[in-house]
């Protein structure tokens, strides 16, 4: 997780230099399922621009659901490399690129009542509590349609939004519970019928609306 904000700091610091050669160049603000972020925006031609982001995003939450008690943690965290083209030289544009995908759930589960893992049912007291962690492919692919190019016209302010999808990979879960008399075969058939039940996360949605500045 730590390595996430010098990674958007070391790609910023390369393009800075290239957007003295560039067909424009801006900087921007957006909001969306990703989070919210930070951007450069390069324009590489007249139709091709790169752009360069961040985004972040943490909510923790708590709820109890059929005699177990959840504490989570959601943390969206990403840095992404983009191409945009477009088609038509206007705003609308086709876009392509990679994310460093740091989003994932880090939650404990203490039960108050008996629950069932892996399909052994064990009385109350006698689980433990489980710790468990929900990560995704950490390189992925994004593809989505927007509206708006940051570098057209002269400097100033300009808006755009973004429809797309971030293909992360089946979830990979781990848990683990605070008594060692659970075996780990009941942990690792839990693991996977969660795994099972997270499976549409595959694609991620991406919908966002953003503001930059053209310099």
């Amino acid at each position: 997780m730590k390595r996430f904000l010098p990674y958007a700091v070391v790609l910023t610091a390369f393009a800075l230099p290239l957007s003295a050669h560039a067909e424009g160049f801006a900087l921007g603000v957006r909001a969306g399922t990703l989070g919210a972020g930070v951007e450069g925006t390069i324009g590489l031609s007249e139709r091709i621009n790169l752009r360069l982001g961040a985004n972040s995003y943490t909510y923790s939450y708590d709820e109890t659901i059929e005699d177990i008690r959840y504490d989570a943690d959601l943390e969206l965290k990403s840095g992404a490399l983009i191409l945009d083209w477009h088609p038509f030289a206007g705003a609308f544009r086709v876009s392509a690129g990679m994310l460093s995908n740091k989003n994932g759930v880090d939650l404990t589960a203490t039960p108050t009542g008996s629950v069932t893992i892996g399909g052994t049912t064990y009385p109350f007291g006698t689980a433990g509590t489980l710790d468990g962690e929900v990560r995704f492919k950490s390189g992925a692919p994004f593809v989505a349609l927007g509206w708006g190019n940051a570098v057209a016209g002269n400097k100033g302010f300009g808006l755009n939004f973004e429809i797309g999808a971030v293909f992360q990979g089946s979830p990979d879960v781990e848990l683990a519970s605070s008594n060692p008399a659970v075996p780990q075969s009941d942990l690792d058939q839990e693991e996977r019928e969660i795994e099972d039940d997270l499976d549409n996360f595959k694609v991620y949605p991406v919908l966002s609306l953003g503001v930059s500045y053209r310099f």
